[in-house]
């Protein structure tokens, strides 16, 4: 049986050809566009995985370093806070001491109380800070609103008590898959902890200063001597109180420098992931143009022998 290639089964061979180079063609100059050798999941299956498995790696490496930056900023401001609230019972000791030295007169007490208002004030503020989001630093998990209020006043309208309304239950951040720091502490054991081994009546800093600036009055009209004496037991009071908020400053002073190491090792680790990603989906540009120049020298010859073999003669039409 005599088989003869017409002319129409050619051309449709020379079209499919060109159409194959010329869909290679645009796959290499979307590669030298985009960058990326994995246009497709079909281009390497096994390295499309990959890919997806690394970038993947990388968003949930970019949420922890958010949290991390976060964490940090919650504590540098919690522990300046604390800080100030140290130096502020410093004053309030200074001021204790003065005023148990030696017998003062009504207007020197006067002075010195007045001086202990103004902290008890300042403290309040300091307890009911506010982070860089807006959350109260030691309201524990109950942030969204102040944790210390005043509860009761005395006969001038100034504190008498001072409570916590905050949650007992603090915040962690988590800043690893395994790893979670505190940052919002619960401010009835910051400020107003409760009796320990070192403080067995507790430590109650607004409670100190009330008594301090009371004594200072005093509201007892307790004899001269007694009354020295009652503010000199203040001392013990105001060095049990900051004795618990310099504590909660050295544990957040001590999770800063964790978040140092715990942020390098996440960098390193994102950047391991990120040169993952790159040496897999991105192409190799000399690569690509090379075979760009190949894959259109190959057009042209296609075309060029297309259109030599496609010549009609009046042959085609003999039998």
């Amino acid at each position: 049986m005599d088989l003869r290639i017409t002319s129409q089964f050619r051309t449709q061979q020379a079209i499919a050809n060109a159409r194959r180079a010329t869909d290679q063609l645009g796959k290499l100059e979307e590669q030298m566009g985009t960058g990326n050798r994995l246009l497709a999941p079909s281009d390497d299956p096994l390295g499309q995985v990959a890919v997806l498995s690394d970038s993947a790696q990388v968003g949930r490496i970019d949420t922890y370093l958010s949290n991390v930056h976060a964490a940090r900023a919650t504590l540098n401001t919690s522990v300046t806070a604390l800080r100030n609230a140290s130096d502020l019972l410093s004053q309030a000791k200074q001021i204790a001491i003065e005023g148990s030295a030696s017998p003062n007169d009504a207007n020197a007490y006067e002075a010195l109380a007045s001086q202990v208002d103004g902290l008890l004030s300042h403290l309040l503020d300091l307890a009911n800070s506010q982070g860089p989001d807006g959350q109260y630093l030691y309201g524990g998990a109950a942030a969204g609103a102040a944790p210390f209020a005043v509860t009761a006043r005395n006969a001038q309208g100034l504190p008498q008590a001072v409570a916590y309304s905050g949650s007992a239950q603090g915040v962690q951040t988590a800043v690893s898959a395994q790893q979670r720091v505190a940052t919002l502490y619960p401010g009835g054991g910051v400020f107003q902890a409760p009796p320990g081994p070192s403080a067995p009546a507790g430590a109650d800093a607004f409670q100190a200063l009330v008594n301090l600036r009371d004594d200072l009055r005093n509201t007892r009209h307790l004899p001269a001597d007694q009354q020295i004496a009652s503010i000199s037991s203040r001392i013990g009071e105001i060095d049990a109180a900051q004795g618990t908020v310099l504590g909660v400053v050295g544990e957040q002073s001590a999770s800063l420098q964790n978040l140092d190491a715990v942020e390098q090792r996440l960098q390193d680790f994102q950047l391991n992931a990120r040169e993952r990603v790159s040496n897999t989906q991105g192409a190799d540009i000399s690569t690509v143009l090379i075979n760009f120049q190949s894959q259109q020298n190959l057009l042209r010859m296609t075309l060029a022998a297309t259109a030599q073999i496609n010549q009609v003669s009046l042959l085609d039409f003999l039998h």
